[in-house]
């Protein structure tokens, strides 16, 4: 099997140093090059996933070695690049400060070849051991989300449309509380949650209003403003929510019972002691449900309602850092106000799950339909899948399509009983030297020409030697982008490979 060249980007403003290292280490490795800190951000900005090791010394007059690495952490880059720093500092000190930045290894200068080359190869090793350790949990963890991302979405498509709301207020929650939670975790210091509590929280999000299910639609659905008695009907659905979620037969101590209780029950609470429906104030309301809160309130004033525009988000901005829409953490005003510019994209676009899902729902207040009508829908999709799936396994050539948010290849079954390759790739550019016949640089190939191609012409074709049961041969692979919603937007492909 074809197998790429790995690749080390070298930063040292040194270009003595440049050049020894790249004499020790290019007959074994392609070598890129930047003379700074601040020249290497730049390249990894647009290559970061060409990269398979970072070797970067300490001491630079621009940017140091250390701020690199910061910089690296703060964008998730080191979750899959290693970084080597080299230097001629021996302190304790410094070495450990290598190690606390994020630093995969620390070479004191002098150093042989030979020593350099070893320390390199047991890096890149380890890190690629721990992809292929994280890309088999994802896989075994993958029905179990779809499911769960499947089951909350309909819970919650269900809430929207007993509310009058269509499917993109849902995740339009999840999306916003996603951008501040993770806006918080970056600030530091002790928030009460870590990055791998992120996706249950965004599912316990979706599950807000899952109390408003017992209001009466004259009530929920009413165009002018509520009485005070309708009001304050309006206002239960925050404690039926949570116990709803408390009479589910199911362990209480789950992380998303926990969390959707959480914020079934506070989300209407405010900061000032001010909301319902105990009126508690400050930190004794979950962080959770105070993240939540802004969420719904931000998305509240930038989408439309029946009785009003939705506003701009600027206007939002202002409404909500003004104070006009009641009092909030001042910790998170601050992450709110720092996401500014994500939160400028979200509301430019439709939030939801999937366009598919959305779309087959139809739940906006003015084209509601029959949940019996969903239920056939749901029931054609899954069986158009599996027609899908019986016809790709039976063909004996590779049938393959891409997707590219969230970004995933799948293979059909044929290709996977024959080629003993993998059927679910996820995040398949980060773990090209997994893909067997589709290696990484084909794969960027087929995506390039499918980012060619337009809505009324789709179709392209790529041919390239594969390495096929350890023999080459030329394959053809024949390809049609997929374009969704109106406008098109690009989705992803499909195609076959035929041998040649």
């Amino acid at each position: 099997m074809y197998k790429r060249r790995l690749k080390i980007l070298i930063v040292d403003d040194s270009s003595e140093s440049r050049e020894a290292l790249r004499a020790m280490l290019s007959e074994s490795y392609r070598i890129a090059e930047a003379d700074g800190g601040r020249a290497a951000l730049e390249l990894m900005e647009q290559y970061i996933h060409d990269y398979d090791l970072v070797l970067v010394d300490n001491a630079m007059p621009d940017m140091d070695g250390f701020a690199v690495l910061e910089y690296m952490r703060e964008h998730g880059w080191l979750d899959y690049v290693p970084v080597i720093m080299l230097s001629s500092d021996s302190s304790q000190d410094t070495r450990y400060r290598a190690y606390a930045a994020g630093a995969a290894d620390y070479i004191l200068r002098p150093f042989t070849k030979k020593m350099l080359l070893q320390r390199v190869v047991n890096t890149v090793s380890l890190y690629a051991r721990q992809r292929k350790l994280e890309a088999v949990l994802s896989r075994k963890i993958s029905e179990n989300d779809k499911t769960e991302n499947l089951m909350t979405s309909i819970l919650s498509h269900i809430v929207g449309y007993r509310n009058g709301e269509s499917g993109s207020h849902v995740f339009g929650i999840k999306d916003i509380t996603e951008v501040l939670l993770r806006e918080l975790l970056r600030e530091g210091g002790d928030v009460g949650f870590r990055y791998e509590d992120i996706p249950v929280l965004c599912h316990a999000a979706t599950l807000h209003d899952i109390g408003k299910i017992s209001i009466a639609e004259e009530i929920l659905n009413k165009p002018g403003r509520l009485t005070p008695e309708e009001y304050e009907i309006m206002k239960t659905h925050s404690l039926i929510g949570a116990q709803m979620l408390e009479s589910l037969p199911h362990d209480q101590d789950d992380p998303l019972i926990k969390a959707a209780h959480d914020i079934c029950l506070y989300h209407h609470e405010r900061y000032d002691g001010k909301g319902y429906p105990e009126g508690i104030s400050g930190d004794a309301i979950p962080l959770s449900a105070q993240v939540v809160a802004l969420a719904d309130v931000y998305d509240a004033l930038v989408s439309d309602r029946c009785y009003r525009k939705g506003f701009t988000h600027e206007r939002a901005m202002e409404m909500i850092l003004g104070g006009e829409c009641g009092a909030f953490n001042p910790r998170l005003l601050d992450a709110f106000k720092r996401a500014e510019r994500k939160l400028s994209g979200l509301s430019t676009k439709e939030s939801g799950f999937t366009d598919e899902i959305k779309h087959s729902f139809n739940l906006k207040a003015e084209n509601r339909e029959e949940l019996s009508e969903t239920e056939d829908v749901l029931r054609q999709a899954q069986a158009n899948y599996a027609k899908a799936s019986f016809l790709a396994s039976r063909t004996p050539d590779p049938v393959f399509s891409y997707r590219e948010d969230p970004s995933m290849l799948i293979l059909s079954g044929g290709a996977v009983s024959e080629h003993e390759t993998e059927e679910v790739y996820l995040n398949p550019l980060d773990n090209g030297e997994e893909l067997n016949e589709f290696n990484r640089d084909i794969f960027l190939s087929l995506i390039e020409l499918s980012k060619r191609t337009t809505p009324t012409s789709p179709n392209f074709t790529f041919t390239s030697e594969c390495d096929l049961k350890k023999k080459a041969k030329k394959c053809i692979f024949d390809c049609r982008t997929i374009y969704v919603s109106d406008p098109p937007k690009y989705y992803g492909f499909i195609g076959k490979m035929i041998k040649g």
